[in-house]
């Protein structure tokens, strides 16, 4: 068994509640994300994605219109679940993110790209990727949108 907080991205970045799906662009694409943990103060209440936030923009003023207009209920794990449990519910929940809570707290997000970079792993030899605990996942060289 996997778990999860070792093949997730760290801290996310997130985004209030109240900022507009244009600024919460803004955001993705200086992060060189996907996804945005959507907060209120410090309680995670959804998602956002790149596709979600394009399709408010289409359909509305993306200056105007905010993230809760845009978020998805976000798809939550503990950072000790099992990588297959995790894309399991991933894939039953349709959802191209899990985020990653120790109790309340975003520790960190586990997306479809995060999932391509452990199948990619995982494909290789032992003797490529060398044993699990000395070579993670996480050590796969990121693309441009290394955060999912």
């Amino acid at each position: 068994m996997f778990p999860i907080q070792d093949f997730m991205t760290k801290d996310p970045q997130r985004v209030a509640i109240d900022v507009t799906v244009a600024q919460a662009h803004k955001v993705l694409r200086a992060a060189h994300a996907r996804h945005l943990p959507v907060v209120d103060g410090a309680r995670l209440v959804g998602i956002v994605s790149l596709t979600s936030l394009y399709f408010a923009e289409t359909h509305g003023d993306g200056n105007k219109l905010t993230v809760k207009d845009a978020m998805e209920a976000p798809v939550k794990v503990p950072p000790d679940a099992a990588i297959e449990r995790v894309a399991e519910l991933m894939a039953r929940m349709k959802s191209s993110a899990a985020v990653v809570m120790d109790g309340t707290r975003i520790v960190g997000i586990f997306t479809t790209v995060d999932a391509l970079r452990v199948l990619a792993w995982l494909a290789t030899s032992e003797a490529e990727r060398g044993e699990y605990h000395h070579v993670a996942p996480t050590s796969i060289p990121p693309g441009p949108m290394s955060q999912g």
